[in-house]
């Protein structure tokens, strides 16, 4: 199994802990590092290369919450000594679930297509359709 890390801002990685206890049960394979209110870059670079020691792993994929922000970026410096690890930025549950379902797959690079390809045929925008529901009979303005 591959490994995966989510980590983000604040108590982004615990509520989606918590999130996916509910819907999935509990992940073994899944680790959750917080970047929380005053923890510096050095801080959350060291909790993850300590976890990354731990998961003893040439392959991690790591969900992080938003593109450029500092999980995200100290998980691409991190990458820099292990191209197999792939990163994502701007994670959501479809991304997080679909990762957690093919982490039993052994290509990462296969992994990591159909996770992005399933996060992207998970995004929508609804839009109503409006009907003109009025009939000649009524009184009307």
């Amino acid at each position: 199994m591959i490994p995966i890390v989510i980590t983000g801002h604040g108590q982004f990685a615990t509520s989606i802990k918590e999130t996916i206890k509910y819907i999935l049960g509990e992940q073994p394979n899944v680790y959750f590092v917080d970047f929380n209110n005053g923890m510096g870059n050095r801080e959350l670079e060291d909790k993850l290369k300590n976890l990354i020691q731990e998961l003893n792993s040439k392959q991690i994929l790591f969900l992080t919450d938003l593109v450029g922000g500092t999980p995200f970026s100290t998980a691409v410096l991190l990458s820099e000594e292990n191209p197999e690890y792939k990163i994502f930025g701007g994670c959501n549950m479809p991304m997080i679930i679909s990762a957690i379902e093919l982490s039993e797959e052994e290509d990462i690079n296969y992994i990591a297509d159909e996770i992005l390809n399933f996060a992207k045929d998970n995004i929508i925008l609804f839009n109503p359709i409006i009907t003109n529901t009025s009939t000649d009979d009524e009184d009307g303005i």
